[in-house]
């Protein structure tokens, strides 16, 4: 189920700001960006979001809610959860509401901001990953929604269960040719190494990007959306490097420098990070087909291919 698809009655939504002690709403609005939640923003002062998209037998908003208790002493500007209902009491989502901090999304600000403001949101952006990433599990590797039910004793257990979750789904939807999952098989082998090294988890936000992040003269005032936060490698969340500079141009490089003036790449990150691409595009052929978007499911399994071609060259 889409988002676009459900509406929520506005006396189910008052019901819910009475229930929690908001008041009355006065205003309430919908952002344009978030492919998956209904979101409303209350008053100027709260969010609140409900999980429409109920494929998970855990709630996502539980890791959420993890994320935001966990980071509220550390520095980085999350909100504050006000509360996490799964009771499908008042409305027939589970929901979760939290303040709203202040700022624009930075995706929708980045071309209006001047080189120096960029510059500053890019390296704060960096600084805050880094920070988030010194945030670490000494439990195993899940997503934080799972964390009590499927723990992975080892980052490498849940990297092969991740590849082979995808791989089964996209042989079975036909959507990708055996020859070309055996081929990132083959590529996975080849990284245990790498994999083995990461013996603890830390905080990984899972979609660290630029409609996740919001700016204000030139300053990051919120980092938000941590339902696919996991307890994993930190270079997962580099795996999207391409699209931070789709989204932004520029914005990778201070991110970059940001990032080390706290925590320094170390020699393997950037391989792991090309691996995690590769797995990423095995989730985005899928994604793309689920939405009817042909094209770009086909040009997914195109950079699939290229970037399994890559991988085997530097790891031969």
């Amino acid at each position: 189920m889409h988002k676009d698809s459900v509406t929520i009655a506005p006396q189910v939504l008052q019901q819910i700001c009475t229930q929690h002690q908001l008041g009355q709403i006065q205003t309430m609005m919908q952002p344009k960006h978030g492919a998956i939640n209904l979101c409303y923003i209350v008053n100027d002062a709260y969010v609140l979001r409900f999980e429409v998209l109920e494929e998970h037998e855990n709630f996502r908003f539980s890791g959420e809610k993890m994320a935001y208790d966990r980071l509220q002493q550390s520095g980085l500007p999350v909100p504050q959860v006000i509360t996490l209902d799964t009771s499908k009491m008042l409305a027939p989502y589970a929901y979760l509401i939290t303040t709203k901090l202040p700022g624009m999304p930075l995706i929708d600000s980045w071309q209006t901001m001047s080189l120096p403001e960029r510059e500053q949101a890019a390296t704060e952006a960096g600084r805050y990953l880094a920070m988030m990433h010194t945030q670490t599990f000494d439990d195993g590797f899940y997503k934080l929604c799972d964390r009590v039910t499927d723990p992975f004793t080892t980052w490498s257990d849940y990297v092969w269960w991740f590849f082979r979750e995808y791989a089964s789904l996209l042989l079975q939807k036909r959507l990708i040719d055996a020859a070309v999952i055996q081929r990132a098989e083959q590529v996975l082998t080849r990284c245990k190494s790498l994999l083995t090294q990461i013996t603890l988890g830390a905080l990984v936000h899972a979609d660290y990007h630029a409609e996740n992040l919001l700016v204000e003269n030139g300053h990051i005032t919120a980092v938000i959306d941590f339902e696919h936060a996991k307890a994993a490698d930190p270079a997962w969340d580099f795996r999207i490097y391409e699209q931070w500079e789709d989204e932004c141009p520029g914005f990778r490089a201070g991110l970059y420098g940001g990032y080390q003036q706290i925590r320094p790449f170390d020699d393997h990150h950037f391989l792991r990070v090309r691996l995690y691409w590769m797995l990423k595009l095995l989730d985005d052929v899928d994604w793309f087909a689920g939405l009817n978007e042909w094209d770009n499911m086909k040009t997914a399994q195109q950079h699939l291919l290229t970037e399994i071609t890559t991988l085997e060259r530097e790891l031969a």
